[in-house]
C-alpha cells in the first residue's frame, strides 16, 4: 500500500528503529505495510539479517513468511511493491 508519506518522517523513524532497541520492533511492524523506498530498504535489510541469524540457529524467523507474503503479489494477500521500493532493494 503506497500512501504519501513524508520521507523526513520515514527517515526519522527508520533511525529510532536503528537505534532504540526497545521502539525497534513496533517501528518494524508499522512500516511493514508502507511502501516507500526508505521503509522497504530498512525492512530488507533487517529481514536479511534476522533470516541469517536464525538459519545459524537451526530455525526460521516467522516474520520473514508473512513479509514475504505481503511483498509477493501471487501470494493472494500480496501487493506489488512499486517500482521505487523494487529498486531500493536492488541495489
Amino acid at each position: 500500500m503506497r500512501h504519501v508519506h513524508s520521507e523526513r518522517v520515514l527517515e526519522y523513524l527508520v533511525k529510532i528503529a536503528e537505534t532504540n532497541e526497545w521502539l525497534s520492533e513496533d517501528i518494524l511492524w508499522m512500516l511493514e505495510v508502507v511502501d516507500h523506498p526508505v521503509s522497504v530498504r530498512l525492512l530488507a535489510r533487517v529481514f536479511s539479517e534476522r533470516e541469517h541469524i536464525a538459519e545459524q540457529q537451526g530455525g526460521t524467523w516467522h516474520w520473514a513468511m508473512l513479509l514475504r507474503s505481503r511483498w509477493d503479489p501471487t501470494s493472494g494477500v500480496g501487493n506489488r511493491l512499486s517500482p521505487d521500493s523494487r529498486d531500493a532493494i536492488r541495489h
